[in-house]
């Protein structure tokens, strides 16, 4: 299975499409994203939607993951989608990881 943003064009798009609008139209799962707390989504605004995917999961789930593991995870499709991985975004995900740590610890 290939895992990134560029993977299977064709299905996708439209998948991401739909999980957002069901996403938006639900009255249980609310997500709400502050982009000073990923400040990844400065470099790649495309990931705002992995992002919100990944918060959506954990309330569908019943779990909380922290927001370490949250980075990590989107970090993970970053790294994995083409052309997108650069030192910038390192960086940018190195800053969102310490920032999440210090969320995390806070709670």
């Amino acid at each position: 299975m290939n895992i990134g943003l560029n993977d299977c064009t064709d299905i996708v798009p439209a998948l991401d499409a739909w999980t957002l609008e069901w996403l938006s139209e639900s009255d249980q799962i609310h997500v709400e994203v502050n982009t000073a707390d990923w400040p990844f989504l400065a470099y790649v605004p495309e990931l705002q939607s992995v992002l919100i995917q990944r918060l959506a999961y954990d309330q569908l789930s019943f779990q909380t993951s922290t927001q370490a593991d949250i980075v990590r995870d989107v970090r993970f499709v970053a790294k994995r989608s083409e052309g997108l991985w650069d030192d910038a975004l390192k960086r940018a995900f190195d800053n969102a990881e310490g920032l999440a740590k210090r969320r995390d610890s806070a709670r």
